[in-house]
């Protein structure tokens, strides 16, 4: 197998899988139960807690410094 097939049923692989994979993701193909969970608004996640404010960061972004 010359190198340039070689090259284009990789392509061929790659893109199949990635366009398969979201067709899943959207429901195109009847897979509706999978999904991607939602990772930002997770109860009780750290990410959720609001942020203390530090005056030493607020003054550094104000004068677009980098601290």
């Amino acid at each position: 197998m010359d190198i340039d097939k070689f090259g284009i049923l990789i392509t061929v692989v790659i893109v199949g899988t990635l366009l398969g994979f979201g067709g899943m993701i959207y429901g195109e193909y009847g897979f509706s139960g999978i999904e991607i969970p939602d990772l930002v608004n997770i109860p009780n996640s750290p990410l959720n807690e609001p942020v203390e404010k530090n005056p030493y960061y607020e003054w550094c972004y104000k004068m677009k410094l980098e601290c």
